[in-house]
């Protein structure tokens, strides 16, 4: 595990692993890449909200996979920069002089954003690992550990190796990832989830989806998450009070 990462940021992870009936939760869904910086960017900030929302226990958060550039082939000897250059048609330099400004806006956020370090890959493979440790209930920090590997390490997520070592570092055993992805395994539900995020309008990532009401889209401030948070959750109480009011349980001594 980093050094870098605070025992506080442990700590939200791990309080996100814990919740596995998300029929009792308010439910966030994020639709994210890994190439994106500003997806790690909102994923630091949507923790951070957590942190000071008083009813984070109460709170499902669920990562869903979108490709920004699904026809990508993955490159090693080609920079993020060197990418971006050539796809948007600039001097390379004033692409680094843009990415320094993210790289800031990272370190603001205590991430480290190295964009010199970072190659150009397809990010399929790693949205199916990413999937895979969902359903270990492990995918707060897969998510975290991906991001990091690819952004701060220069790792290679479009390979089988880098992202066994990862499921190591969770839990899961290599020969079990490795085994999986040399499978056709989650490849169907990688891109039903696409699907989803062009169904409803997804064109840009990081998108928020809070309780399937409200959409947050971008790498907004803490403050703006937090004011979502709040305002959906106080709404899904009201509903989950006066559902309890119309039914019936185990508990309710009108009924039996």
């Amino acid at each position: 595990m980093p050094n870098y990462i605070s025992k506080k940021h442990l700590i939200c992870i791990g309080m996100l692993e814990l919740i596995t009936d998300v029929r009792s939760f308010m439910k966030i869904e994020i639709w994210s890449d890994f190439v994106c910086p500003f997806c790690y960017i909102g994923k630091r900030r949507l923790e951070r909200a957590l942190s000071e929302f008083p009813q984070a226990t109460q709170v499902h958060v669920e990562w869903k996979s979108f490709q920004l550039a699904p026809e990508r082939v993955t490159d090693l000897n080609k920079t993020y920069a060197q990418m971006l250059a050539e796809k948007k048609n600039m001097p390379l330099h004033q692409v680094q002089e843009r990415l320094a400004s993210v790289a800031e806006m990272g370190i603001s956020e205590g991430l480290h954003l190295c964009f010199d370090k970072a190659i150009v890959v397809n990010t399929f493979l790693a949205h199916r690992f990413a999937y895979f440790a969902k359903m270990h209930s492990k995918q707060q920090i897969a998510q975290e550990l991906l991001f990091e590997a690819y952004f701060t390490k220069g790792k290679n997520i479009d390979y089988i190796e880098t992202l066994a070592q990862i499921g190591e570092q969770i839990g899961i055993r290599a020969a079990e990832v490795r085994t999986l992805l040399m499978s056709e395994t989650f490849k169907e539900q990688v891109q039903r989830e696409q699907q989803q995020a062009h169904s409803i309008g997804v064109r840009s990532v990081p998108f928020f989806l809070f309780n399937n009401r409200y959409a947050v889209v971008g790498a907004q401030e803490s403050h703006v998450l937090l004011a979502m948070l709040q305002q959906t959750f106080n709404e899904w109480e009201q509903r989950q009070a006066s559902a309890t009011a119309t039914s019936c349980s185990i508990e309710n001594d009108t009924c039996n």
